[in-house]
């Protein structure tokens, strides 16, 4: 059950173990809010909007650490832009009270944009791995106008671990862009 990956498959593999194995269907729900309770906590906290999913906004690339405020829409989708974002300004949608989570420990993308150069790449995993940080995956790929984009698949212990990554990789010569690939749903 935990390599499904849709609902369909899901339901097909519970009836089966209800009917062959005579495993009651409580046991599935109760081992859902178990993981419930235990958490798998989200990056990112937000009041007042049921199961939310998650968007960090283009514009103003919120990091770790940095103060932000949500835009909830009616879908349940969430953009999170940094406090101070123009942006903000210039929108009637609903804000909402989104923070960091400071216990969050998980797998997490980060991109890096910057200006292309021999030994960039080199650059960048020496200073993930001086960390101690496992890297899961690394990409790299050249993006135009002399600059390339790298992304690193990387297990992270929390928040904290997160914004050190961050500031060690911005130190890096030629770094424009440090941000999350994405948050999680």
């Amino acid at each position: 059950m935990n390599i499904a990956k849709t609902s369909k498959a899901l339901q097909k593999i519970k009836k089966f173990l209800e009917e062959h194995e005579k495993i009651p269907a409580k046991a599935f729900r109760v081992k859902k809010e178990e993981e419930m309770e235990s958490g798998s906590t989200k990056i990112l906290f937000c009041e007042g909007v049921k199961n939310p999913k998650f968007k960090l906004a283009h514009c103003c690339l919120p990091n770790p650490g940095d103060k932000i405020i949500g835009l909830a829409a009616r879908t349940g989708v969430v953009t999170v832009h940094k406090k101070e974002c123009p942006f903000l300004t210039k929108t009637a949608r609903k804000k909402v009270r989104v923070e960091w989570q400071k216990n969050f420990a998980d797998v997490i993308i980060l991109k890096i944009e910057a200006i292309d150069r021999v030994g960039l790449f080199a650059d960048v995993l020496n200073t993930i791995s001086a960390t101690g940080t496992n890297i899961q995956s690394a990409n790299a790929k050249t993006i135009g106008n002399n600059m390339a984009e790298c992304s690193f698949k990387i297990k992270v212990e929390d928040l904290e671990h997160i914004k050190e990554l961050i500031d060690r990789i911005k130190r890096v010569g030629g770094i424009k862009k440090t941000y999350l690939g994405s948050v999680g749903v």
